[in-house]
């Protein structure tokens, strides 16, 4: 069952403006399926945001929209994109092609970051799992093309991601890549959530003296014994938090 703190729409928003117009039309589509609002808009004043508000049972459409910051795509490019149709003065109505989003991959976009010397098993168990689920997760082992710059590519990835995970053993933050990965994680907390999976014997309170204390303000998931019972347990917290 989705809660409310695990919601898509609750999601740090996308930087590209394609993205964020997809992003939105798939918010709405959402929205009026689980009924926190009906697919019909009302729009009283051209291209206000602000003016606009939907048919919806409960759900305060108004917080939704303040969420974006007064950065929401212009109204006429869903309609260009085929997610709107105006079916009236001031009325528009959520299309087939907005709900088909919802039959896409999730829009979550996860980077997990691992050392490979001790938490390869783990870290390669956590993206199956996830991609039995309809997520895509960013594993650098299987996920880099021949030819890429790996370094730009894992730069990049981080920065696009809106969930990070960094599973952390008791050698994973004296590897200078891993390092790396959770300083660009770090540069940006607000774009996205990062929930550390600790294991082989390491702790949430090391984390507080680790290179990098502001992990042990998350909330970590804790794999007390490598085992497939604790790894199990694990991956379905994991799976809860996503809303899986």
């Amino acid at each position: 069952m989705t809660t409310p703190s695990n919601r898509p729409i609750d999601l740090p928003l996308p930087d590209e403006p394609i993205q964020r117009v997809r992003r939105l039309a798939r918010d709405l589509a959402w929205g009026a399926l689980h009924g926190l609002w009906q697919p019909r808009l009302m729009i009283y004043e051209e291209r206000a945001w602000d003016k606009a508000w939907l048919f919806h049972p409960g759900e305060n459409f108004e917080n939704y929209i303040n969420a974006w910051n007064n950065q929401l795509p212009d109204v006429y490019l869903l309609e260009a994109f085929g997610y709107l149709a105006k079916t009236a003065q001031s009325d528009w109505l959520l299309s087939d092609k907005a709900f088909k989003l919802l039959e896409e991959d999730r829009p979550e976009s996860i980077f997990v970051s691992y050392r490979r010397s001790i938490s390869s098993a783990l870290a390669m168990l956590i993206a199956a799992e996830l991609r039995v689920e309809g997520f895509r997760p960013f594993l650098d082992i299987r996920s880099i093309a021949l030819g890429d710059e790996w370094h730009t590519v894992l730069q990049n990835r981080v920065r696009q991601s809106n969930i990070f995970i960094p599973v952390i053993g008791p050698t994973t933050l004296e590897s200078d890549y891993v390092k790396e990965e959770i300083t660009w994680a770090l540069e940006n907390e607000t774009a996205r959530r990062i929930i550390p999976i600790v294991h082989a014997g390491f702790s949430p309170a090391d984390l507080a003296t680790s290179p990098f204390p502001a992990l042990a303000k998350k909330n970590p998931i804790h794999i007390r014994e490598d085992n497939a019972a604790d790894f199990f347990a694990a991956l379905q917290q994991l799976k809860a938090f996503l809303g899986v």
